[in-house]
């Protein structure tokens, strides 16, 4: 059997951390599977069992050989929604060491910069681009995860 150059590399998994996590999965060289998962719950808490919980079952089934995130902002509308976005972080830091696969985080804005072309690009500015590209985003929050994991393909290559 042909092991393809994109297989060798592995599978990248980008997330766009919060509430409604948007994530993007697979080998770099064929286009990705696109998605978001709601994070049940109303406390921090929950919310990030329920991330810990839907990304260990995510890596069995993808087996990424990398993970990234979008870093979360250091100003927030609230001292809850600051908890949260730092406390999602450090669940995929900590599930990225138990399983043993590389954890990378990168701001937005250097995202939004080197895929769209301008880091005051908005949300509506990366779906457009994911269309272009013939992916189906099914949120912003997906979009955004896939820009992520375009850019990890481009610098991991």
């Amino acid at each position: 059997m042909i092991v393809t150059d994109a297989r060798r590399q592995g599978v990248i998994l980008a997330l766009d951390l919060a509430s409604n996590t948007g994530w993007c999965g697979g080998a770099p060289g064929i286009a990705p599977e696109l998605g978001t998962v709601t994070l049940e719950g109303t406390s921090i808490g929950a919310r990030g069992a329920a991330l810990d919980d839907w990304l260990w079952t995510t890596c069995d089934l993808m087996k990424p050989t990398l993970i990234v995130f979008e870093a979360p902002l250091p100003v927030h509308s609230s001292i809850k929604a600051g908890r949260l976005a730092f406390g999602l972080a450090m669940v995929v830091e900590i599930v990225g060491y138990r399983r043993e696969i590389p954890v990378k985080e990168c701001a937005v804005t250097s995202v939004r910069k080197r895929i769209i072309g301008s880091g005051k690009a908005d949300k509506d500015a990366v779906m457009a681009w994911c269309r272009s590209r013939g992916w189906t985003p099914n949120s912003l929050d997906a979009a955004d995860a896939a820009a992520l994991w375009e850019l990890a393909c481009r610098v991991r290559t």
